[in-house]
């Protein structure tokens, strides 16, 4: 469910500090937001004092040599105080600074290192948003259409075994 278009069907573990489950993977455009492709999406951050992860479980495939994902950060918030990270297993494959501003989806393509072919591991999305009691500022990291790209052709994401389930409030 790398697209999201099977909503929240359980291939992504769901967690949000301010119990936001239910509004991660999401029809953007209820929004007023361009999906960037299909219907669902998944939204992280979004609310002031929020950590919110989608981890899927998968094994790496032989041929992989990239993760690709498209991502959308939104945000009126100073610089240094939110952030959105993309993590395979224990490697931090990048962070975010999310005052960035994308102003519409930008595709991302990050190699991974060939020791990972075969294994599995976690691949997690999160981001961190700062706290602020006033309500004001927001930061938003928006993500779509993730794959492993490999030599012979990209792999959409499918979980393994049982579905994770996601937190109910």
């Amino acid at each position: 469910n790398g697209d999201f278009e099977n909503g929240s069907d359980g291939s992504w573990l769901i967690t949000s500090s301010n119990s936001l489950e239910d509004f991660v993977i999401v029809n953007l455009s209820d929004y007023d937001i361009d999906n960037h492709s299909g219907i669902y999406a998944a939204w992280l951050g979004g609310d002031p004092a929020e950590v919110t992860t989608i981890i899927q479980h998968l094994t790496i495939p032989g041929d992989a040599t990239q993760l690709g994902y498209w991502y959308w950060i939104d945000s009126n918030d100073s610089c240094d105080k939110s952030q959105g990270t993309a993590t395979l297993g224990t490697t931090l494959l990048k962070t975010y600074d999310l005052c960035q501003v994308t102003s519409g989806w930008t595709y991302e393509q990050i190699p991974l290192p060939a020791d990972f072919q075969g294994k599995t591991l976690d691949l997690v999305f999160k981001a961190e948003t700062a706290p602020d009691p006033e309500g004001i500022f927001i930061s938003s990291f928006l993500l779509d259409d993730v794959s492993i790209l490999g030599s012979l052709s990209p792999v959409s994401l499918k979980s393994l075994g049982p579905a994770p389930k996601t937190r109910v409030p």
